[in-house]
């Protein structure tokens, strides 16, 4: 089980140079558990990207429907007092500690491109390039 950020369920279900190894991340690891803030963020990837012209409108919807059947529908978020603390006790993001939290309690992998999140949780967090190398 992986609990993968965000912009990996972008790369894996809108085509970008990305792509391949977030389709090989998910080939290592197809059960992927996602904070309850995962939709919000993801839509507002889809708009960003509509608005830039990288997708239109219809694409963004296929891409939208495409991330819901395959990462299926979040369970409830991680508590908001962990979040807090873990987020000042090791100087991240709310946003990022809502992806540690979770892999922490359930001891799984956040799978990311922040080198900064993998530095600070060698033991939870692993880079997409090596997590889908199998490293």
């Amino acid at each position: 089980m992986i609990i993968p950020a965000v912009n990996r369920i972008a790369y894996l279900v809108v085509e970008s140079p990305r792509t391949r190894l977030a389709k090989a991340a998910y080939a290592c690891d197809p059960i992927w558990l996602v904070p309850s803030f995962w939709r919000s963020e993801f839509l507002n990837i889809l708009a960003t990207s509509v608005r830039t012209g990288r997708l239109d409108e219809g694409d963004a919807v296929k891409a939208w429907e495409t991330a819901v059947a395959t990462v299926g529908k979040s369970g409830r978020g991680p508590s908001p007092l962990a979040v807090l603390g873990l987020a000042v006790a090791k100087g991240i993001s709310a946003c990022d500690a809502q992806y540690v939290v979770p892999a922490q309690t359930v001891e799984a992998c956040v799978v990311t491109a922040d080198k900064k999140l993998v530095k600070c949780f060698p033991e939870t967090a692993a880079m997409i390039d090596d997590f889908a190398r199998g490293a």
